[in-house]
């Protein structure tokens, strides 16, 4: 049911249905609850923030970002902890605070380099092109831009390798 829902949510979020996608989210919640199966917590709150996140609920993304990353660095989920980063710096970059928004982007690209996540590498070049941009330092978000398309087409090149 936990693992259903979960997917729903994911379904949901790439339909652009955000609210659904929370419903699910926290329908799956109360089953992982009961479960105290707190990596799968841990991995929902991280969706949940980037869900409030979308659309503009900063004080809820904020709340669900570091409900992850506290339980993902109790059950030492590298990977979770990396993206509920990523999120982090999101957030702060957002809310402009971007020593916040950088430094958390250095941490999860630390992390996502260590664990060779590509995804979270990738997209933490792109977070720091923004931020760049966003702090009038444009050769830096042209450095950060060109390293995000050079990961995009590796993973592009990995996947149709897959196939």
């Amino acid at each position: 049911m936990a693992f259903t829902q979960g997917n729903l949510g994911i379904i949901n979020k790439n339909q652009h249905d955000f609210k659904a996608a929370i419903e699910a989210y926290e329908k799956s919640n109360s089953v992982l609850k009961e479960l105290k199966d707190e990596r799968g917590l841990a991995r929902n709150y991280n969706n949940l923030a980037a869900l409030y996140e979308e659309l503009e609920e900063y004080d809820q993304a904020f709340y669900y970002v570091n409900q992850s990353l506290s339980k993902a660095k109790t059950v030492d989920d590298a990977s979770t902890v990396t993206s509920a980063l990523h999120n982090l710096g999101n957030l702060y970059r957002k809310k402009g605070d971007f020593a916040f928004a950088r430094s958390n982007y250095e941490k999860s690209l630390e992390i996502a380099e260590r664990l060779d996540n590509k995804n979270v590498i990738r997209d933490n070049h792109m977070a720091f092109a923004k931020l760049y941009e966003q702090t009038g330092k444009p050769s830096l978000a042209l450095e950060h831009q060109k390293s995000f398309a050079s990961w995009k087409d590796s993973i592009t090149s990995q996947e149709h390798l897959k196939a």
